[in-house]
């Protein structure tokens, strides 16, 4: 059996500040998916709301947050192509963040029971 690299480290100590760097990010993504319902062709929104999404992905994945990162895999996905975002990929970005917003409060509140 091979031993996966890194598999041994106890990242439980990282918790909190990928819960506050995940709030940020997620925010972040918001506001540029506001921008891109204003004007789906902004490109600035379009990258930063990706870039948002990918930093969301990769922290959770690193983390061992599988459902969180699979989330974050979701919130990224329409942005791949580069193309301008069609109105039901938007709706379906908006209720991503929320999908991804209660496995954070979750996530949190793990620590409070």
């Amino acid at each position: 059996m091979t031993k996966r690299k890194g598999a041994d480290i106890d990242l439980s100590a990282y918790k909190g500040l990928f819960i506050d760097q995940a709030w940020l990010h997620l925010s972040n993504l918001r506001q540029h998916l506001a921008r891109l319902q204003d004007d789906p062709s902004d490109e600035e929104a379009q990258y930063e709301a990706h870039r948002a999404a990918h930093t969301l992905k990769g922290m959770a994945a690193t983390m061992r947050y599988e459902t969180l990162a699979a989330q974050a895999e979701n919130l990224e996905r329409p942005f791949i192509s580069g193309s301008p975002l069609a109105r039901d990929q938007m709706d379906t970005l908006l209720v991503g963040c929320d999908e991804f917003e209660r496995g954070l409060e979750r996530l949190g509140a793990a620590d409070d029971g």
